[in-house]
């Protein structure tokens, strides 16, 4: 055994029959899956590996069976939640990029209003003899409001 749980290079052990002392270290090393801090994927070939028995072997065991689906159970309800979360964040983005793109229309609206305007200004300006440069001196300080 590792510090880490089960020796995973164990070789299976097909010679001998599962003890109760057995069944409850395979059981604890499930639950230490099932608690998140062995990995993300629990398959049989890993539990073959860590455990020294074969599959027929540990599924004649209800409660090793039970055990490994309740691991199971949890770590698809993690990768589960993961992409609900990443959907959500990926929604709100979409949702985000679309106020964006409105409000950046609205302001392209507005910067053609004032285009059309200053140039209905600048045509007015010069038809009655005033240079754009006129227009656009800087107000006097005694001029402002």
């Amino acid at each position: 055994m590792t510090s880490q749980g089960f020796n995973m290079q164990r070789k299976i052990r097909a010679n001998r029959k599962m003890t109760p002392a057995d069944v409850i270290r395979i059981k604890d090393e499930l639950k230490r899956w099932e608690m998140k801090e062995l990995g993300a994927k629990l398959t049989w070939d890993i539990v073959e590996r860590f455990s020294g028995f074969t599959r027929p072997a540990l599924s004649a065991h209800p409660e090793i069976v039970d055990a490994l689906k309740s691991a199971r159970l949890a770590l698809q309800s993690d990768r589960a939640a993961a992409t609900r979360v990443s959907l959500s964040r990926a929604d709100e983005t979409s949702r985000e990029n679309e106020r964006l793109c409105k409000e950046l229309e609205k302001y392209k609206r507005g910067e053609n209003l004032w285009h059309e305007k200053w140039l209905c200004i600048t045509y007015n300006a010069q038809a009655r003899g005033i240079s754009i440069e006129e227009l656009t001196q800087d107000i006097p300080p005694n001029g402002r409001r």
